[in-house]
């Protein structure tokens, strides 16, 4: 089963320094580190995926993977219009321009997928044949969001 969370020892100094670090930012230690991931993923240094995540085309369908609560939510082979609506509104909860817990999209007749804010989190529940919930920071659903549009782009469209 996949954690949502992980812990990591620094050294105090170290740590000292991230939470100065993140203060001058006037964000989290959290975000910090997550901005000095994104900028090395921005600079080549690092490879541009989600570890745990994974969003693959299959046909005019996108099928989307994340770690949840339980093990691994896999979302149905989904039409492209449909997980590009899904991504918009993650997008918008998690730069804060939508707030609420209740944004539900069927993707299948089985397959409800529930959008929403906990805290500064994004929660994604969903619920068929098994049920489960992801929870993610804002910064890790904004690299979520920007995987699905990478790989919508790679669908040729019909007019």
């Amino acid at each position: 089963m996949s954690r949502p969370s992980s812990t990591i020892t620094l050294p105090a100094a170290r740590a000292e320094q991230l939470r100065r670090l993140a203060a001058a930012r006037n964000v989290s230690v959290v975000a910090a580190l997550e901005g000095l991931l994104s900028e090395a993923v921005a600079r080549g240094e690092l490879p541009d995926e989600l570890p745990g995540f994974a969003v693959q085309v299959v046909g005019e369908s996108v099928v989307v993977s994340m770690p949840g609560q339980k093990g691994l939510v896999r979302l149905p082979a989904t039409d492209w219009l449909i997980i590009q609506s899904m991504a918009t509104m993650i997008e918008r909860l998690a730069t804060n321009d939508m707030v609420g817990r209740g944004y539900k999209i069927q993707l299948e007749a089985d397959c409800l997928v529930t959008l929403g804010r906990t805290g500064r989190g994004i929660v994604v529940k969903v619920e068929g044949a098994s049920t489960d919930a992801v929870s993610m920071t804002g910064a890790v659903a904004l690299d979520l969001v920007r995987l699905i549009r990478s790989a919508i782009e790679t669908i040729p469209k019909s007019l």
